[in-house]
């Protein structure tokens, strides 16, 4: 089963899914009784060679396309945000990386209300990117005016307002934003 388990969530076939951040698998199990389906999707190494294990704890979320289609996991060790076939697990593609966008330890995931953006959270800075769901190009950086809250950025949620909210734990806040206009 799961070792060292990061990030979850429900899929478009209403099971859940589970990364093994030891293991670097994403588990699938039935939503209603917790039974585990099986193995989803392995990783393969990435970054041009076969031979070197991925340290654990590199995989650090994971979310569905609205439709569906794709799965994306954010690499935290190799800064990448990967995309793989929703309905398979198969590995498509990396989205966006590094050289790309310039983010680096990309850790939370979410789509814009509307589907058409994918958010994404700074380890290290505190940014939050946006990127076209199709695409992969870079939208949107947006930087805290916040220095406290900089490097602190746990998580990243959409409010039915459209608005996102954060967490910051090292602050034990919740701090609330426009996406627009970055303004909290």
């Amino acid at each position: 089963g799961v070792l060292g388990p990061s990030g979850l969530t429900f899929g478009p076939d209403k099971n859940i899914y589970v990364i093994s951040s030891k293991t670097h698998e994403i588990f699938r199990y039935n939503a209603d009784s917790g039974g585990l389906i099986g193995i989803f999707s392995t990783f393969p190494y990435l970054n041009n060679t076969n031979s070197t294990r991925l340290p654990d704890g590199q995989l650090q979320d994971l979310v569905f396309s609205q439709d569906g289609k794709y799965m994306y996991v954010s690499s935290i060790f190799t800064n990448e945000i990967l995309r793989f076939d929703g309905q398979t697990g198969k590995f498509i593609d990396v989205f966006t990386d590094k050289i790309e966008s310039g983010i680096q330890h990309p850790q939370n995931l979410v789509f814009s209300p509307d589907g058409k953006s994918l958010y994404v959270n700074n380890y290290e800075t505190g940014s939050i990117f946006a990127y076209d769901a199709d695409t992969g190009h870079l939208i949107n950086s947006i930087s805290s005016k916040n220095q406290d809250l900089a490097s602190d950025v746990k998580n990243i949620k959409f409010g039915k307002n459209g608005d996102i909210y954060i967490t910051a734990n090292d602050y034990n806040q919740i701090f609330q934003f426009n996406p627009d206009t970055g303004n909290f």
